[in-house]
């Protein structure tokens, strides 16, 4: 087992941890891959339902590392994961109401969080927006947007400015 420690300085770093652990299959499937390396078809069968979004959670959370597999001779090579750490330490101060917001986005239900993700990225989708820029438009408290940028798996914070991920898909909405 992995012994490294994920040291959290930002409480904005908390949302993609609490999130993935509040689901018993993200739970689960991050167990597994503290045991050892494991291929995706190898942890479907352990757990037996489809972790595709789990091991993209996981990834997004810098969560987890993966490698080639070196196939048996006419295979296909296989990407397999394995946790990169096995402690937290967290190690910030923050007032209670932008911990509030924090935890608030952590837990959200995936349909309610859809709905602040859709209104941020019509800010964006014409042009450049920086987090305040989006903070006083939308009117959201900072912290409750950072925590949002850090669930999301569309969105992304690169220095002041909220920007699209390049390879994500959005459905017409």
């Amino acid at each position: 087992m992995n012994q490294r420690v994920k040291i959290i300085s930002n409480p904005t770093d908390l949302v993609p941890i609490l999130y993935i652990f509040n689901s018993a299959l993200h739970r689960s499937v991050y167990n597994e891959l503290l045991r050892g390396w494991k291929t995706e078809k190898e942890l479907e069968e352990i757990i037996r339902m489809d972790i595709n979004k789990s091991i993209e959670l996981l990834k997004a959370g810098n969560l987890i590392s993966g490698r080639w597999r070196t196939p048996e001779r006419g295979e296909k090579p296989e990407m397999e994961y394995t946790a990169i750490y096995s402690k937290i330490k967290a190690d910030f101060q923050s007032n209670f109401s932008d911990l509030a917001e924090i935890i608030d986005i952590a837990i959200m239900d995936d349909e309610t969080f859809e709905e602040y993700e859709t209104e941020v990225i019509k800010k964006i989708s014409k042009d450049k927006k920086s987090i305040n820029e989006i903070c006083r438009e939308l009117d959201y408290p900072l912290y409750f947007l950072k925590g949002l940028l850090k669930r999301s798996l569309l969105l992304d914070l690169r220095g002041q400015d909220v920007v699209m991920i390049k390879n994500a898909y959005i459905a017409e909405k």
